[in-house]
């Protein structure tokens, strides 16, 4: 992601910054850009950074795509202490922090698109399932929980399209775990295979599997996790989006 610069009048040092930047987009990239020019010795208001920062970290999704140091650092004197012991130059603070909120802009680029293609399962699969599953791959590297947490979301987002196709808008299950099992209720893969221990064994497997999505995702929401490995992180996204795509063929062979 190219860094792109939102310029507003410096008398916006206040709150209501949020207010006066329009999507989350424009805000995103607006405290990423206020970020980078406080550390190549530039102007950034505090104020602003706190509003911003407090507007994505209120969300738990956005919260946990935000960069962990962000959500660590409350205001921009500590983050200066920070940065400019970690890079000695400012192209490789501006690389960084660009990198670093690639994963949130990202995924709020995407939803508008997502939203847009409800209705297409097939499409939703072909197009932005492994676009978002490749995505999450390189980003574990990084931010471990980000990825995670993005294709939680992937999966989640592929449950509720499979249940909104076959008709079931208003689903009274919340959460990962609760939406899995309505959408494998809805594709009659529990009573299939009641009689055939092996796929009923892979289905209790995978619904253990997904439990644990759900549990670790409240965890990085409430910012209780334990450290997250890069290598545990590509696990988790990879059984998301093995299982987001499974459901999905599943729906349209069906």
């Amino acid at each position: 992601m190219e860094a792109k610069v939102i310029v507003l009048p410096r008398t916006y040092s206040d709150a209501s910054i949020v207010n006066k930047i329009i999507g989350d987009e424009n805000r995103v990239l607006y405290l990423q850009n206020m970020l980078i020019e406080y550390a190549t010795n530039g102007l950034a208001e505090n104020e602003n950074y706190k509003a911003l920062r407090d507007y994505f970290y209120a969300d738990p999704t956005t919260r946990a795509l935000l960069p962990k140091w962000v959500r660590r650092f409350k205001n921009l004197y500590i983050f200066w202490e920070y940065i400019r012991f970690k890079f000695p130059t400012y192209l490789e603070r501006k690389k960084f922090i660009v990198e670093e909120f690639s994963l949130l802009y990202n995924y709020l680029a995407a939803k508008p698109i997502l939203a847009e293609q409800k209705d297409n399962v097939a499409k939703l699969k072909d197009d932005k399932v492994h676009g978002a599953w490749s995505k999450a791959l390189t980003e574990a590297e990084y931010n471990p929980e980000g990825a995670i947490t993005l294709a939680i979301i992937l999966l989640e987002n592929s449950c509720q399209n499979i249940l909104e196709r076959k008709g079931i808008i208003n689903s009274s299950h919340h959460g990962l775990y609760g939406i899995y099992q309505e959408t494998i209720k809805s594709l009659n893969l529990l009573r299939e295979a009641s009689e055939d221990y092996p796929k009923k064994a892979i289905l209790a497997g995978m619904s253990e599997l997904v439990s644990g999505l759900d549990l670790l995702n409240d965890e990085i929401s409430t910012g209780t996790s334990k450290n997250i490995s890069p290598e545990q992180a590509r696990l988790m996204v990879n059984i998301a989006g093995s299982i987001a795509t499974n459901l999905l063929e599943i729906s349209n062979k069906k």
